[in-house]
């Protein structure tokens, strides 16, 4: 992924703010809940910015489908989104009995 280099200056910073947690993210695999919104896009392009940068570990992204509606063009972009950001990622769908 290409960076802009105000994007690598805020990840760094914020890199930087975690630096009591930085063990923790370079020697643990995180799993990352994706709702493919602002918000998780943000963390797990935070994530892979530093699995690029540093060598910690690759995170894996998940995603819970509730089924409360039918949504499968969403999770088709989910799940394109999901792989550009990790080769490692779950896609999981709930299933309501009836």
């Amino acid at each position: 992924m290409n960076y802009s280099q105000e994007t690598i200056l805020i990840f760094n910073k914020c890199y930087d703010r975690l630096k009591p947690f930085h063990n923790l993210i370079k020697n643990n695999t995180p799993v990352l809940a994706f709702s493919g919104g602002e918000d998780s896009t943000l963390l797990a392009n935070f994530y892979k910015f530093h699995f690029i940068q540093s060598n910690s570990p690759e995170p894996i992204l998940f995603h819970l489908d509730h089924s409360i509606r039918n949504n499968k063009e969403q999770e088709k972009q989910i799940e394109i989104e999901m792989k550009s950001y990790s080769t490692k990622y779950i896609l999981k769908k709930k299933k309501f009995l009836n």
